[in-house]
């Protein structure tokens, strides 16, 4: 049935889940070994289906490793201290000498998802400064968010946008209101 198997997922995800919150979401068996690369965009997404899961079934341990999760997932971000109009200030993650809108947009839908279940709201503050670095990626002339974040000399910036990240964005920010 449909529960039993989104409970076994959540199962799942919570396995995977190490001490830091880190998740180790993809494993080679042929070679018994885990992938060396990481995906903060997965991360905050498999997050977000743990909080759902908490949601709808209360286990505790789920609770527990999301918060892990988010321990993990906020040491890998920044947060730049700004007295303009998105201030006081913003967050958002790098990976790989990128800071993508995406990232930031589900780290907003993973921690709205599990404040509303869970009532705790410790990441309050997190997830406003999430959600400034949202508006503060909008063009204020056209309202295009754009996908990637210039922070400094280190970062890399493509050339192209994503058509996903606006939209997880805005889910954020949806869910954040």
């Amino acid at each position: 049935t449909l529960p039993r198997t989104m409970r076994a997922a959540a199962d799942y995800i919570t396995r995977i889940i190490d001490d830091r919150g880190k998740q180790n979401y993809l494993y080679f068996p042929y070679e018994d070994r885990d992938s060396k690369s990481y995906n903060m965009l997965r991360h905050a997404g498999t997050t977000y289906a743990l909080a759902q899961a908490y949601d709808r079934f209360r286990d505790p341990v789920y609770k527990e490793a999301c918060e892990r999760s988010f321990e993990y997932m906020l040491s890998r971000t920044q947060l730049r201290e700004d007295p303009g109009p998105w201030g006081p200030n913003y967050r958002f993650i790098i990976e790989d000498r990128k800071a993508k809108l995406g990232g930031s947009g589900l780290a907003l839908v993973a921690m709205t998802t599990y404040t509303e279940a869970t009532g705790d709201e410790r990441y309050m503050e997190n997830m406003k400064e999430f959600a400034r670095f949202i508006v503060r990626m909008q063009d204020p002339e056209t309202g295009k968010l754009g996908s990637y974040f210039d922070y400094g000399p280190t970062a890399e910036v493509p050339d192209r946008d994503s058509v996903y990240y606006p939209g997880e964005a805005i889910y954020g920010l949806g869910k954040m209101y």
